[in-house]
């Protein structure tokens, strides 16, 4: 077995890796307060000008007979973000549709549009519909 350590921005991640979640992970479980803090931190290194932020580590290994990396840790950070910038896409939509901005750079971030990527839906999830 290898073990690859690589650094990665998270918009990278999503874009180019085929993630699903195993069973065995727990559900969803950050509150409104854990978001909260997310922002908070996401908000002050915006102001204090950083052009990087350390979001955390993200483990993930390759599962075997399957295209997919299993999340091992770092789902709730991923799951959290997927929905910030899949908030972020839905509001902007509207007020920037020329295709080339930042619908189209989100958008297929958290839809996989156009990609043979992103996060599967397990079977406990049920149906799997883009926005």
């Amino acid at each position: 077995m290898t073990t690859i350590i690589e650094q990665k921005g998270i918009g990278t991640v999503i874009r180019s890796t085929k993630l699903s979640v195993p069973r065995h992970q727990r559900s969803f479980e950050w509150t409104e307060e854990h978001v909260g803090e997310l922002l908070s931190d996401l908000d002050g290194a915006m102001a204090r000008g950083q052009a990087e932020y350390f979001l955390g580590s993200i483990v993930v290994i390759g599962a075997p007979g399957s295209d997919r990396d299993e999340v091992l840790d770092g789902q709730q950070r991923l799951a959290t973000v997927s929905l910030l910038l899949a908030s972020i896409w839905t509001w902007t939509c509207p007020h920037w549709t020329d295709g080339q901005g930042l619908d189209s750079q989100v958008g297929s971030i958290t839809t996989g549009a156009g990609l043979s990527n992103g996060l599967a839906c397990g079977q406990a999830d049920g149906p799997c519909d883009s926005p």
